[in-house]
């Protein structure tokens, strides 16, 4: 499956773990439940709004046996266990929470929210669903997370990150502002683990910068089934223009993580 929830059934279903890190309202989640009923569900949402109302989907639209494999845990995945980080929450579109909006789309209503990191390890071992062992490995990991990816992903440990079948999801690097932007190596080290994933190798810009690495592609998580194996092959044209590109959005001349750890929810200018 090139994204979305659709094409999973040899990756879900009875004894596998979905996992969705910035899970918001719960609807991707129960998507999953209503397409592959047996599958088990770690939801993690780190504003506390939105974990409410996703509490509450789930309530009402799942049974209480559905609702014993599905797991709703109130944390934001980071590198070290009870960091904190402010985000922005609008109440007009809960999708948009970040901690990173630029100043000037800054707009009435918005608050701004102060959120525990958690290290997923330990999200993990308190959200497993009670008829799955803690050492179930997770099927697929959708990220999705308005740039906790660069958090969550070069925090795990070689074999956590090979223990996961699928990822799916989103890069944001593209998005955040040149103030709020994580250093680059912290950016190397998320994008070359993503983009061995053919979701990002097909999607995500910031995989041209890995031309010739092997993506997972397909049932055997080997072939595709046109055969491409490298992001060269299965991104194309996507990779026209990559140089600019990375240019414009310096993706190779950020040296620190000043910007990126600033407890803020705003990105302002300060260079």
């Amino acid at each position: 499956s090139e994204g979305g929830v659709r094409g999973l059934e040899s990756k879900l279903g009875r004894h596998k773990l979905y996992v969705d890190v910035g899970s918001n309202l719960g609807l991707n989640a129960l998507a999953v439940k209503f397409l592959y009923p047996e599958t088990a569900i770690l939801a993690i949402e780190p504003a506390s709004p939105s974990w409410l109302m996703q509490g509450l989907n789930f309530q009402c639209n799942l049974s209480p046996e559905e609702n014993s494999i599905v797991k709703s845990i109130l944390a934001g995945v980071g590198q070290k266990d009870n960091h904190m980080a402010k985000v922005m929450w609008r109440p007009k579109s809960t999708t948009s929470t970040r901690a990173w909006t630029p100043k000037e789309l800054h707009q009435d209503g918005d608050v701004e929210l102060v959120v525990r990191l958690r290290k997923l390890r330990g999200i993990l071992a308190e959200g497993m669903p009670d008829d799955l062992p803690y050492d179930t490995p997770v099927s697929v990991m959708n990220v999705d997370c308005e740039g906790c990816e660069y958090d969550l992903v070069p925090s795990l440990t070689d074999a956590d990150f090979r223990s996961v079948g699928t990822m799916t999801g989103e890069i944001h690097w593209g998005y955040i502002p040149y103030e709020k932007k994580p250093s680059s190596d912290r950016a190397a080290r998320t994008h070359e683990r993503m983009c061995r994933h053919e979701k990002f190798a097909r999607t995500a810009k910031e995989c041209c910068a890995f031309p010739d690495l092997t993506v997972k592609t397909g049932d055997d998580e080997d072939l595709s089934e046109d055969g491409a194996r490298t992001v060269r092959e299965l991104a194309g044209e996507l990779c026209d223009g990559f140089e600019g590109w990375a240019s414009t959005q310096h993706l190779f001349d950020i040296d620190n993580d000043y910007g990126w750890l600033e407890l803020s929810s705003e990105a302002q200018a300060w260079r």
